[in-house]
Protein backbone atom coordinates (compact mmCIF):
# COMPACT_ATOMS: atom_id res chain seq x y z
CA UNK A 1 0.00 0.00 0.00
CA UNK A 2 1.86 3.48 -1.11
CA UNK A 3 1.84 6.42 0.87
CA UNK A 4 -1.39 7.92 -1.17
CA UNK A 5 -3.36 5.31 -0.46
CA UNK A 6 -2.57 5.14 3.62
CA UNK A 7 -3.35 8.84 3.24
CA UNK A 8 -6.75 8.49 1.83
CA UNK A 9 -7.70 5.92 4.17
CA UNK A 10 -6.96 7.71 7.57
CA UNK A 11 -8.12 10.86 6.26
CA UNK A 12 -11.65 8.71 6.24
CA UNK A 13 -11.48 8.63 10.04
CA UNK A 14 -10.84 12.33 10.09
CA UNK A 15 -13.93 14.94 10.18
CA UNK A 16 -13.05 18.18 8.43
CA UNK A 17 -15.14 21.79 8.92
CA UNK A 18 -16.15 24.04 6.33
CA UNK A 19 -17.10 27.32 6.89
CA UNK A 20 -18.71 29.72 4.12
CA UNK A 21 -21.54 31.95 3.96
CA UNK A 22 -22.99 31.27 0.77
CA UNK A 23 -24.93 28.24 0.92
CA UNK A 24 -24.76 26.51 -2.54
CA UNK A 25 -20.61 26.99 -2.28
CA UNK A 26 -21.00 25.71 1.67
CA UNK A 27 -23.10 22.35 -0.24
CA UNK A 28 -20.90 22.11 -3.25
CA UNK A 29 -17.49 21.79 -1.09
CA UNK A 30 -19.63 19.63 1.74
CA UNK A 31 -20.38 17.31 -0.99
CA UNK A 32 -16.80 16.89 -2.62
CA UNK A 33 -15.06 16.62 0.76
CA UNK A 34 -17.42 13.77 2.14
CA UNK A 35 -15.72 11.64 -0.28
CA UNK A 36 -13.14 11.71 1.54
CA UNK A 37 -13.29 12.45 5.18
CA UNK A 38 -15.77 10.29 7.85
CA UNK A 39 -17.70 13.40 8.65
CA UNK A 40 -18.10 17.38 7.25
CA UNK A 41 -19.18 20.24 9.42
CA UNK A 42 -20.65 22.80 8.14
CA UNK A 43 -20.96 26.64 9.37
CA UNK A 44 -22.48 29.42 8.09
CA UNK A 45 -19.93 31.91 9.01
CA UNK A 46 -16.99 32.30 11.56
CA UNK A 47 -18.83 33.04 14.92
CA UNK A 48 -20.74 29.61 14.06
CA UNK A 49 -17.78 27.98 12.72
CA UNK A 50 -15.73 28.79 16.03
CA UNK A 51 -18.22 27.41 18.38
CA UNK A 52 -18.30 23.92 16.00
CA UNK A 53 -14.63 23.77 16.27
CA UNK A 54 -14.55 24.56 19.76
CA UNK A 55 -17.29 21.51 20.10
CA UNK A 56 -16.35 18.97 18.23
CA UNK A 57 -12.21 19.79 17.37
CA UNK A 58 -11.54 18.89 14.17
CA UNK A 59 -9.03 17.62 12.28
CA UNK A 60 -9.22 20.25 9.40
CA UNK A 61 -10.46 23.50 8.70
CA UNK A 62 -11.49 25.33 4.97
CA UNK A 63 -13.08 28.70 5.64
CA UNK A 64 -13.89 31.54 3.39
CA UNK A 65 -12.38 35.12 4.53
CA UNK A 66 -14.86 37.40 3.95
CA UNK A 67 -18.41 36.62 5.86
CA UNK A 68 -20.73 38.24 8.11
CA UNK A 69 -20.77 38.44 11.93
CA UNK A 70 -17.29 36.95 11.63
CA UNK A 71 -14.72 36.43 9.03
CA UNK A 72 -12.49 33.81 8.39
CA UNK A 73 -9.55 35.67 9.79
CA UNK A 74 -11.04 36.87 12.98
CA UNK A 75 -11.86 33.28 13.25
CA UNK A 76 -9.00 31.91 12.63
CA UNK A 77 -7.26 33.88 15.30
CA UNK A 78 -9.29 32.33 17.97
CA UNK A 79 -9.06 28.63 16.43
CA UNK A 80 -5.31 29.44 16.95
CA UNK A 81 -5.80 30.50 20.87
CA UNK A 82 -6.78 26.94 21.69
CA UNK A 83 -5.50 25.08 19.05
CA UNK A 84 -1.66 26.56 17.27
CA UNK A 85 -1.26 23.02 15.40
CA UNK A 86 -4.82 22.14 13.11
CA UNK A 87 -3.79 22.30 9.27
CA UNK A 88 -6.23 25.22 8.18
CA UNK A 89 -7.12 26.10 4.58
CA UNK A 90 -8.17 29.59 3.33
CA UNK A 91 -9.96 30.60 0.51
CA UNK A 92 -9.61 34.01 -0.38
CA UNK A 93 -8.44 36.19 -3.43
CA UNK A 94 -5.00 37.09 -4.09
CA UNK A 95 -6.58 40.95 -4.10
CA UNK A 96 -7.34 40.41 -0.43
CA UNK A 97 -3.63 41.54 0.20
CA UNK A 98 -4.37 42.50 4.49
CA UNK A 99 -6.03 38.72 4.81
CA UNK A 100 -3.13 36.84 3.50
CA UNK A 101 -0.34 38.63 5.30
CA UNK A 102 -2.72 37.96 8.07
CA UNK A 103 -3.11 34.58 7.60
CA UNK A 104 0.32 33.90 6.87
CA UNK A 105 1.61 35.15 10.69
CA UNK A 106 -1.54 32.91 12.34
CA UNK A 107 -0.12 29.38 10.67
CA UNK A 108 -2.69 28.82 7.75
CA UNK A 109 -1.27 26.18 5.90
CA UNK A 110 -2.71 26.39 2.26
CA UNK A 111 -4.61 29.12 0.20
CA UNK A 112 -7.19 28.73 -2.39
CA UNK A 113 -8.44 31.26 -4.67
CA UNK A 114 -12.35 30.92 -6.06
CA UNK A 115 -14.10 29.17 -7.81
CA UNK A 116 -12.54 26.39 -5.80
CA UNK A 117 -10.72 23.50 -8.55
CA UNK A 118 -11.36 19.91 -6.94
CA UNK A 119 -7.61 19.19 -8.51
CA UNK A 120 -6.26 22.29 -6.41
CA UNK A 121 -8.31 21.32 -3.17
CA UNK A 122 -6.94 18.08 -3.25
CA UNK A 123 -3.49 19.18 -3.51
CA UNK A 124 -4.30 21.51 -0.36
CA UNK A 125 -5.95 18.91 1.46
CA UNK A 126 -3.03 16.69 0.68
CA UNK A 127 -0.32 19.38 2.04
CA UNK A 128 -2.26 20.44 4.72
CA UNK A 129 -2.73 16.75 6.34
CA UNK A 130 0.94 15.70 5.83
CA UNK A 131 2.57 16.40 8.61
CA UNK A 132 -0.80 15.05 10.46
CA UNK A 133 -1.02 11.90 8.54
CA UNK A 134 2.38 11.12 9.10
CA UNK A 135 1.75 11.39 12.72
CA UNK A 136 -1.37 9.41 12.53
CA UNK A 137 0.88 6.38 10.88
CA UNK A 138 3.28 6.40 13.59
CA UNK A 139 0.15 5.53 16.30
CA UNK A 140 -1.53 3.48 14.09
CA UNK A 141 -1.07 -0.41 14.87
CA UNK A 142 -1.23 -1.76 11.47
CA UNK A 143 -0.40 -5.05 10.18
CA UNK A 144 3.25 -6.78 11.38
CA UNK A 145 4.39 -6.31 7.61
CA UNK A 146 3.53 -2.73 6.83
CA UNK A 147 5.24 -1.95 10.19
CA UNK A 148 8.45 -3.62 9.15
CA UNK A 149 8.35 -1.79 5.44
CA UNK A 150 7.65 1.43 7.09
CA UNK A 151 10.51 1.13 9.53
CA UNK A 152 12.88 -0.13 7.45
CA UNK A 153 11.65 2.93 4.36
CA UNK A 154 11.38 5.62 7.61
CA UNK A 155 15.17 4.45 8.46
CA UNK A 156 16.49 4.74 4.90
CA UNK A 157 14.47 8.03 4.51
CA UNK A 158 16.31 9.76 7.11
CA UNK A 159 19.93 8.23 6.31
CA UNK A 160 19.34 10.25 2.85
CA UNK A 161 17.77 13.25 4.61
CA UNK A 162 21.08 13.36 7.11
CA UNK A 163 23.37 12.83 3.82
CA UNK A 164 21.91 15.61 1.85
CA UNK A 165 21.42 17.80 5.16
CA UNK A 166 25.59 16.92 5.06
CA UNK A 167 26.08 17.83 1.26
CA UNK A 168 23.82 21.58 1.91
CA UNK A 169 26.50 22.42 5.32
CA UNK A 170 29.43 21.57 2.84
CA UNK A 171 27.85 24.09 -0.31
CA UNK A 172 29.03 27.41 1.04
CA UNK A 173 27.60 30.38 -0.68
CA UNK A 174 29.22 33.60 0.78
CA UNK A 175 26.99 35.23 -1.23
CA UNK A 176 23.25 33.58 -0.74
CA UNK A 177 20.64 36.05 -1.68
CA UNK A 178 22.95 38.88 -1.34
CA UNK A 179 24.03 41.77 -3.32
CA UNK A 180 27.52 43.84 -3.00
CA UNK A 181 28.31 46.68 -4.76
CA UNK A 182 31.94 47.44 -6.14
CA UNK A 183 33.67 50.21 -8.35
CA UNK A 184 35.84 48.88 -10.74
CA UNK A 185 39.31 49.85 -11.91
CA UNK A 186 37.36 51.61 -15.27
CA UNK A 187 35.42 53.83 -12.67
CA UNK A 188 31.76 52.08 -13.59
CA UNK A 189 29.76 51.25 -10.39
CA UNK A 190 27.10 48.32 -10.02
CA UNK A 191 25.95 45.82 -7.44
CA UNK A 192 26.43 42.13 -8.20
CA UNK A 193 23.32 39.94 -7.68
CA UNK A 194 24.17 36.26 -7.36
CA UNK A 195 21.30 33.54 -7.10
CA UNK A 196 21.34 29.69 -7.42
CA UNK A 197 18.80 27.16 -8.98
CA UNK A 198 19.30 23.99 -7.45
CA UNK A 199 17.47 20.66 -7.76
CA UNK A 200 18.52 17.31 -6.76
CA UNK A 201 16.95 14.66 -8.71
CA UNK A 202 16.72 12.29 -5.55
CA UNK A 203 18.12 13.21 -2.16
CA UNK A 204 21.81 12.24 -2.30
CA UNK A 205 22.87 15.00 -5.21
CA UNK A 206 26.05 14.00 -7.94
CA UNK A 207 25.84 18.06 -8.04
CA UNK A 208 27.87 20.35 -5.64
CA UNK A 209 29.06 23.92 -5.66
CA UNK A 210 30.40 26.31 -3.23
CA UNK A 211 30.79 30.27 -4.26
CA UNK A 212 33.10 31.97 -1.77
CA UNK A 213 34.57 35.96 -1.55
CA UNK A 214 38.14 35.83 -1.33
CA UNK A 215 39.95 38.55 0.58
CA UNK A 216 40.90 40.24 -2.77
CA UNK A 217 37.04 40.82 -3.09
CA UNK A 218 37.35 38.53 -5.76
CA UNK A 219 34.67 35.29 -6.15
CA UNK A 220 35.59 31.79 -6.53
CA UNK A 221 33.44 29.06 -7.64
CA UNK A 222 33.26 25.73 -8.06
CA UNK A 223 30.43 23.57 -9.77
CA UNK A 224 30.78 19.53 -9.97
CA UNK A 225 28.62 17.08 -11.43
CA UNK A 226 30.06 13.59 -10.24
CA UNK A 227 29.27 11.40 -12.79
CA UNK A 228 26.61 8.49 -11.63
CA UNK A 229 24.12 8.67 -9.33
CA UNK A 230 23.38 7.52 -5.72
CA UNK A 231 25.77 7.34 -3.08
CA UNK A 232 29.03 7.00 -5.52
CA UNK A 233 28.15 10.16 -6.90
CA UNK A 234 27.20 12.07 -3.80
CA UNK A 235 30.42 10.79 -1.85
CA UNK A 236 32.58 11.76 -4.22
CA UNK A 237 30.46 15.50 -4.34
CA UNK A 238 31.33 15.37 -0.62
CA UNK A 239 34.37 14.93 -0.70
CA UNK A 240 35.27 17.20 -3.88
CA UNK A 241 33.15 19.99 -1.63
CA UNK A 242 35.17 19.30 1.72
CA UNK A 243 38.34 19.60 -0.02
CA UNK A 244 37.76 22.59 -2.21
CA UNK A 245 36.34 24.69 0.95
CA UNK A 246 39.55 23.53 3.01
CA UNK A 247 42.03 24.80 0.21
CA UNK A 248 39.81 27.67 0.41
CA UNK A 249 40.06 28.78 4.23
CA UNK A 250 43.50 27.06 4.99
CA UNK A 251 45.68 28.38 1.57
CA UNK A 252 44.89 32.05 0.93
CA UNK A 253 47.98 32.79 -0.37
CA UNK A 254 47.34 30.40 -3.14
CA UNK A 255 43.87 31.27 -3.79
CA UNK A 256 44.41 34.48 -4.38
CA UNK A 257 46.88 33.90 -6.66
CA UNK A 258 46.68 32.68 -10.50
CA UNK A 259 43.76 30.13 -10.78
CA UNK A 260 46.20 27.20 -11.91
CA UNK A 261 47.87 26.71 -8.77
CA UNK A 262 44.21 26.38 -6.84
CA UNK A 263 43.20 23.72 -9.42
CA UNK A 264 46.70 21.77 -9.47
CA UNK A 265 46.25 21.31 -5.70
CA UNK A 266 42.98 19.95 -6.14
CA UNK A 267 43.97 17.31 -8.96
CA UNK A 268 46.38 16.23 -7.29
CA UNK A 269 44.28 15.21 -4.57
CA UNK A 270 40.77 14.12 -6.38
CA UNK A 271 43.39 11.71 -8.56
CA UNK A 272 43.75 9.52 -5.28
CA UNK A 273 39.74 9.28 -4.54
CA UNK A 274 38.60 9.05 -8.18
CA UNK A 275 37.97 4.69 -9.07
CA UNK A 276 40.03 3.56 -12.17
CA UNK A 277 36.02 4.09 -14.28
CA UNK A 278 34.99 7.10 -12.56
CA UNK A 279 35.37 10.93 -13.74
CA UNK A 280 34.17 14.55 -12.41
CA UNK A 281 32.83 17.22 -14.89
CA UNK A 282 33.32 20.57 -12.94
CA UNK A 283 34.19 24.04 -13.69
CA UNK A 284 36.28 26.60 -11.89
CA UNK A 285 35.55 29.91 -11.97
CA UNK A 286 37.66 33.35 -10.25
CA UNK A 287 36.17 36.45 -11.46
CA UNK A 288 38.06 39.37 -10.18
CA UNK A 289 35.02 41.99 -10.78
CA UNK A 290 37.42 45.27 -9.92
CA UNK A 291 39.65 44.49 -12.71
CA UNK A 292 36.71 42.69 -14.70
CA UNK A 293 38.67 39.46 -15.50
CA UNK A 294 37.42 35.77 -15.56
CA UNK A 295 39.71 32.92 -15.35
CA UNK A 296 37.76 29.49 -16.20
CA UNK A 297 39.21 25.85 -16.10
CA UNK A 298 36.30 23.87 -17.27
CA UNK A 299 36.94 19.82 -17.21
CA UNK A 300 33.75 18.59 -19.75
CA UNK A 301 31.33 20.67 -18.47
CA UNK A 302 28.90 22.50 -20.43
CA UNK A 303 29.77 26.03 -21.32
CA UNK A 304 29.88 29.05 -19.37
CA UNK A 305 27.33 31.56 -20.47
CA UNK A 306 28.15 35.67 -20.66
CA UNK A 307 25.64 37.96 -21.74
CA UNK A 308 26.98 41.40 -23.37
CA UNK A 309 25.37 44.51 -22.51
CA UNK A 310 23.89 44.65 -26.09
CA UNK A 311 21.98 41.55 -24.96
CA UNK A 312 24.42 39.09 -27.14
CA UNK A 313 25.66 35.39 -25.40
CA UNK A 314 28.85 33.54 -26.21
CA UNK A 315 29.35 30.58 -24.78
CA UNK A 316 32.58 29.37 -23.65
CA UNK A 317 33.58 26.05 -24.06
CA UNK A 318 35.43 23.71 -21.65
CA UNK A 319 39.01 24.08 -22.16
CA UNK A 320 39.85 20.35 -20.66
CA UNK A 321 38.58 16.68 -20.92
CA UNK A 322 36.83 15.40 -17.61
CA UNK A 323 38.47 15.05 -14.87
CA UNK A 324 39.92 11.28 -13.89
CA UNK A 325 42.52 9.64 -11.82
CA UNK A 326 45.03 9.61 -14.70
CA UNK A 327 45.07 13.39 -15.75
CA UNK A 328 47.99 15.48 -14.71
CA UNK A 329 47.98 18.56 -16.97
CA UNK A 330 44.73 20.77 -17.89
CA UNK A 331 44.63 24.71 -19.39
CA UNK A 332 42.97 27.89 -18.06
CA UNK A 333 42.05 30.57 -19.84
CA UNK A 334 41.70 34.44 -18.54
CA UNK A 335 38.82 36.38 -20.33
CA UNK A 336 38.29 40.36 -19.96
CA UNK A 337 33.99 40.70 -18.76
CA UNK A 338 34.39 44.70 -18.83
CA UNK A 339 31.56 44.48 -20.90
CA UNK A 340 29.52 41.51 -19.64
CA UNK A 341 26.80 41.93 -17.93
CA UNK A 342 25.21 38.51 -17.31
CA UNK A 343 26.90 35.31 -16.03
CA UNK A 344 25.83 31.59 -16.07
CA UNK A 345 27.34 28.49 -14.81
CA UNK A 346 25.58 24.87 -15.28
CA UNK A 347 25.94 21.20 -15.17
CA UNK A 348 24.57 18.89 -17.73
CA UNK A 349 21.16 17.95 -15.85
CA UNK A 350 19.92 21.15 -17.71
CA UNK A 351 21.95 20.99 -20.81
CA UNK A 352 21.12 17.43 -22.05
CA UNK A 353 17.48 17.30 -20.40
CA UNK A 354 15.38 16.43 -23.11
CA UNK A 355 12.70 18.87 -24.65
CA UNK A 356 8.81 17.75 -25.25
CA UNK A 357 10.16 17.12 -28.90
CA UNK A 358 12.80 14.55 -27.91
CA UNK A 359 15.45 16.81 -28.31
CA UNK A 360 18.86 18.09 -26.31
CA UNK A 361 17.85 21.42 -24.43
CA UNK A 362 21.22 22.79 -25.97
CA UNK A 363 19.33 25.54 -28.12
CA UNK A 364 16.72 26.41 -25.83
CA UNK A 365 19.28 26.73 -22.85
CA UNK A 366 21.22 29.77 -25.17
CA UNK A 367 18.03 31.67 -26.62
CA UNK A 368 16.37 30.90 -23.04
CA UNK A 369 19.31 33.05 -21.85
CA UNK A 370 19.08 35.28 -24.55
CA UNK A 371 15.46 36.56 -23.89
CA UNK A 372 15.51 36.48 -20.40
CA UNK A 373 16.56 39.29 -17.98
CA UNK A 374 16.51 37.00 -14.92
CA UNK A 375 17.13 33.66 -13.13
CA UNK A 376 13.18 33.16 -12.46
CA UNK A 377 12.63 34.24 -16.48
CA UNK A 378 15.13 31.92 -17.53
CA UNK A 379 13.70 29.03 -15.51
CA UNK A 380 10.16 29.53 -15.80
CA UNK A 381 11.31 29.52 -20.03
CA UNK A 382 13.63 26.47 -20.18
CA UNK A 383 10.57 24.61 -18.10
CA UNK A 384 7.95 24.87 -20.35
CA UNK A 385 10.09 23.48 -23.00
CA UNK A 386 11.04 20.06 -21.49
CA UNK A 387 10.35 17.14 -19.73
CA UNK A 388 10.56 16.14 -16.48
CA UNK A 389 14.47 16.07 -15.55
CA UNK A 390 16.69 13.03 -15.86
CA UNK A 391 19.64 14.28 -13.73
CA UNK A 392 20.61 17.17 -10.74
CA UNK A 393 19.78 20.70 -12.61
CA UNK A 394 22.36 23.24 -10.89
CA UNK A 395 22.96 26.59 -12.55
CA UNK A 396 24.69 29.70 -10.75
CA UNK A 397 23.38 32.60 -12.00
CA UNK A 398 25.69 36.51 -12.03
CA UNK A 399 24.40 39.57 -12.66
CA UNK A 400 25.89 43.36 -12.51
CA UNK A 401 23.38 45.99 -11.81
CA UNK A 402 23.83 49.45 -12.55
CA UNK A 403 22.79 50.85 -8.94
CA UNK A 404 21.33 54.12 -10.56
CA UNK A 405 17.42 53.41 -10.95
CA UNK A 406 15.19 55.65 -13.34
CA UNK A 407 11.75 57.39 -11.85
CA UNK A 408 12.86 56.97 -8.54
CA UNK A 409 10.45 57.52 -5.55
CA UNK A 410 11.32 57.09 -1.99
CA UNK A 411 9.29 57.32 1.15
CA UNK A 412 10.88 57.29 4.56
CA UNK A 413 8.78 56.80 8.28
CA UNK A 414 9.80 56.62 11.40
CA UNK A 415 8.98 52.74 12.69
CA UNK A 416 5.44 52.36 13.82
CA UNK A 417 2.71 49.84 12.66
CA UNK A 418 0.67 53.30 10.90
CA UNK A 419 3.65 54.52 9.14
CA UNK A 420 3.67 50.65 7.95
CA UNK A 421 0.56 51.12 6.31
CA UNK A 422 0.99 54.55 4.89
CA UNK A 423 4.39 53.08 3.31
CA UNK A 424 2.52 50.10 2.18
CA UNK A 425 -0.63 52.32 0.58
CA UNK A 426 2.64 54.94 -0.84
CA UNK A 427 3.62 51.49 -2.33
CA UNK A 428 0.66 50.71 -4.28
CA UNK A 429 -0.03 54.07 -5.82
CA UNK A 430 3.75 53.80 -7.47
CA UNK A 431 3.21 50.35 -8.81
CA UNK A 432 -0.29 51.99 -10.06
CA UNK A 433 1.14 55.09 -11.59
CA UNK A 434 4.27 52.72 -13.18
CA UNK A 435 1.71 50.75 -15.19
CA UNK A 436 1.75 47.64 -13.96
CA UNK A 437 -0.66 45.52 -14.67
CA UNK A 438 -3.35 44.47 -11.65
CA UNK A 439 -2.31 41.10 -11.07
CA UNK A 440 1.99 42.75 -11.09
CA UNK A 441 0.82 45.12 -8.75
CA UNK A 442 -1.09 43.01 -6.37
CA UNK A 443 2.25 40.62 -6.36
CA UNK A 444 4.58 43.44 -5.65
CA UNK A 445 1.93 45.06 -3.35
CA UNK A 446 2.08 41.80 -1.15
CA UNK A 447 5.65 41.55 -1.51
CA UNK A 448 6.35 45.03 0.16
CA UNK A 449 4.21 44.63 2.83
CA UNK A 450 5.67 41.07 3.65
CA UNK A 451 9.32 42.51 3.20
CA UNK A 452 8.38 46.14 5.31
CA UNK A 453 6.37 44.01 7.89
CA UNK A 454 10.18 41.69 8.32
CA UNK A 455 12.18 44.84 8.54
CA UNK A 456 9.95 46.20 10.87
CA UNK A 457 8.86 43.51 12.93
CA UNK A 458 12.54 41.58 12.86
CA UNK A 459 15.46 44.17 12.56
CA UNK A 460 14.01 47.45 14.08
CA UNK A 461 12.09 45.52 17.00
CA UNK A 462 14.41 42.84 17.04
CA UNK A 463 11.55 39.81 17.03
CA UNK A 464 12.17 36.19 16.23
CA UNK A 465 10.02 33.84 14.76
CA UNK A 466 9.79 31.56 18.14
CA UNK A 467 8.96 35.12 19.96
CA UNK A 468 6.63 36.04 17.17
CA UNK A 469 4.73 32.62 16.97
CA UNK A 470 4.66 32.23 20.98
CA UNK A 471 2.71 35.90 21.27
CA UNK A 472 0.57 34.66 18.45
CA UNK A 473 -0.42 31.73 20.37
CA UNK A 474 -1.19 33.81 23.48
CA UNK A 475 -3.60 36.42 21.45
CA UNK A 476 -0.95 39.35 22.64
CA UNK A 477 0.79 39.94 19.12
CA UNK A 478 -1.46 42.51 17.92
CA UNK A 479 -1.59 44.35 20.47
CA UNK A 480 2.02 44.74 20.52
CA UNK A 481 2.68 45.00 17.23
CA UNK A 482 0.23 48.10 17.04
CA UNK A 483 1.73 49.34 20.19
CA UNK A 484 5.26 49.20 19.54
CA UNK A 485 7.24 52.05 18.04
CA UNK A 486 11.18 53.00 17.35
CA UNK A 487 12.93 56.37 16.07
CA UNK A 488 14.98 54.20 13.98
CA UNK A 489 13.79 55.26 10.45
CA UNK A 490 13.12 52.62 7.55
CA UNK A 491 13.45 54.08 3.92
CA UNK A 492 11.68 52.44 0.79
CA UNK A 493 12.56 53.62 -2.74
CA UNK A 494 10.50 52.72 -5.84
CA UNK A 495 12.10 53.12 -9.60
CA UNK A 496 12.26 51.08 -12.90
CA UNK A 497 15.56 49.31 -13.65
CA UNK A 498 16.71 48.26 -17.74
CA UNK A 499 18.04 44.82 -17.86
CA UNK A 500 18.86 44.51 -21.59
CA UNK A 501 15.62 45.21 -23.15
CA UNK A 502 13.27 44.99 -20.93
CA UNK A 503 11.99 46.83 -18.07
CA UNK A 504 11.79 45.91 -14.54
CA UNK A 505 10.68 47.41 -11.08
CA UNK A 506 13.11 47.68 -8.17
CA UNK A 507 12.11 48.00 -4.69
CA UNK A 508 14.73 48.92 -1.77
CA UNK A 509 13.72 49.02 1.73
CA UNK A 510 16.07 50.07 4.27
CA UNK A 511 16.43 50.41 8.26
CA UNK A 512 18.46 51.43 11.00
CA UNK A 513 17.64 47.98 12.87
CA UNK A 514 19.98 45.45 13.67
CA UNK A 515 19.41 43.28 10.50
CA UNK A 516 19.94 39.47 10.67
CA UNK A 517 22.54 37.38 8.51
CA UNK A 518 21.03 36.06 5.10
CA UNK A 519 22.40 32.95 5.10
CA UNK A 520 20.00 31.38 7.92
CA UNK A 521 17.79 31.49 4.90
CA UNK A 522 19.54 28.43 2.66
CA UNK A 523 18.28 26.37 5.78
CA UNK A 524 15.08 27.44 5.34
CA UNK A 525 14.44 27.27 1.78
CA UNK A 526 16.18 23.53 1.27
CA UNK A 527 14.52 22.02 4.86
CA UNK A 528 11.32 20.69 4.22
CA UNK A 529 10.64 20.31 7.69
CA UNK A 530 11.41 23.89 8.88
CA UNK A 531 8.35 25.89 8.51
CA UNK A 532 10.37 29.69 9.29
CA UNK A 533 10.08 32.19 6.71
CA UNK A 534 7.11 31.77 4.99
CA UNK A 535 6.45 34.78 4.22
CA UNK A 536 9.74 35.49 2.24
CA UNK A 537 8.89 32.05 0.31
CA UNK A 538 5.45 33.41 -0.63
CA UNK A 539 7.57 36.66 -1.75
CA UNK A 540 10.08 34.97 -3.47
CA UNK A 541 7.35 32.85 -5.53
CA UNK A 542 5.40 36.22 -6.67
CA UNK A 543 8.16 38.09 -7.60
CA UNK A 544 11.29 37.29 -9.80
CA UNK A 545 14.12 38.16 -6.99
CA UNK A 546 14.64 39.02 -3.94
CA UNK A 547 18.00 39.57 -2.15
CA UNK A 548 19.64 41.16 0.38
CA UNK A 549 22.66 43.70 1.68
CA UNK A 550 24.09 45.81 4.40
CA UNK A 551 24.01 42.40 6.98
CA UNK A 552 20.31 42.18 6.62
CA UNK A 553 19.22 46.07 6.97
CA UNK A 554 18.58 45.95 3.05
CA UNK A 555 15.84 43.83 0.74
CA UNK A 556 15.81 44.42 -2.50
CA UNK A 557 12.76 43.05 -4.87
CA UNK A 558 13.02 43.18 -8.46
CA UNK A 559 10.19 42.15 -10.60
CA UNK A 560 10.32 42.55 -14.26
CA UNK A 561 7.86 44.32 -16.22
CA UNK A 562 6.92 41.67 -19.20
Amino acid sequence: MNEINIMNDLMRELVVLCVDDEPLALEYLGAKLARKFKSVLKASDGTEGLEMFLAYQPDLVITDNRMGFMDGIDMIKEIRKSNPDVPIILVTAYTEKDALVEAINNNVTQFLSKPIDTKKLNQAIEKSMQSFVNQRLQEKNLKQELELLKYQEKYHSQQELNAFKKELSLIQNDLFLEKFGLKNTYGDEYSVYLNIFYKPLDILSGDIYSIRRLDDGSLFIFLADSMGKGLSASVTSILTSAYMNHIIDTEREVITGPLKNSVQIFNNYIRGILLDDEILSITFLRINFIMETMEIASFSSPPVYAKYRDGKVETIKCNNPPLTKYMTDFRTDEYNIKDVLGIMAITDGLYECKSHEGETMVDKVTEGYEVCAMKTDFHKYVGSFMETPEDDISCIHILKIDENIEDAREFRFRSCLKNVGKAIEWAEECFTEMQSDFETMNMLTLAFTEMVMNSFEHSVLELDNRQKYMMINQGVYDDFIAAADSDKMIKTTIGIQKLWNKKAIMIRIEDEGTGFNPHILKTWMYDREKSDGKGIKISRRITDEIYYAKGGRESIIIRVLD
